[in-house]
């Protein structure tokens, strides 16, 4: 059974945790712009190593966090539901979606320098590969053949 104190005390900590995820990011971001040594080898391994050390727990947080959040609040709307499985189509959900996000966005701006060059090609670079430095996902190979499906049937 669903108690409502419970429910709102766990969306509260789910928002605090991932506030505080935010926060920590900006507040570095900011640091390292601020940083004197910008632009030298150990400064970006420093703050590489900060970002990937709370960004990496963070991702494993993140599940946790989205599972336990999906289920408080689906829950609250139908006090019959016993499934666990929400969480993660939850998850899959945001992941289609930032990939829906991403294909549109490289399509816009290929009408922009400087991908309009990579996205009409001049038989040296793939119109999808604007999409993947976009990304900054090159281990994605199926990423890069719906960008070249995309365009081409744009172009075409």
């Amino acid at each position: 059974m669903l108690n409502p104190a419970a429910a709102i005390f766990q969306t509260v900590v789910v928002f605090a945790i991932l506030c505080l995820f935010a926060f920590l990011l900006n507040k570095w971001s900011l640091q390292r712009d601020a940083d004197p040594e910008r632009g030298t080898e150990p400064s970006f391994d420093r703050w590489r190593v900060k970002f990937e050390n709370l960004s990496g727990i963070g991702i494993l947080i993140y599940v946790i966090l989205l599972t336990d959040g999906a289920i408080v609040w689906i829950k609250s709307l139908d006090i019959t539901w016993y499934s666990s499985i929400w969480g993660l189509q939850f998850l899959v959900g945001q992941g289609y979606a930032v990939l829906a996000l991403s294909i549109l966005t490289v399509i816009l701006l290929s009408r922009f320098e400087p991908m309009k060059d990579d996205a009409e090609g001049d038989g040296a670079a793939r119109p999808g590969q604007a999409g993947i430095r976009f990304c900054d996902a090159q281990y994605l190979p199926l990423l890069c053949r719906v960008f070249d499906h995309l365009v081409g049937q744009r172009a075409g």
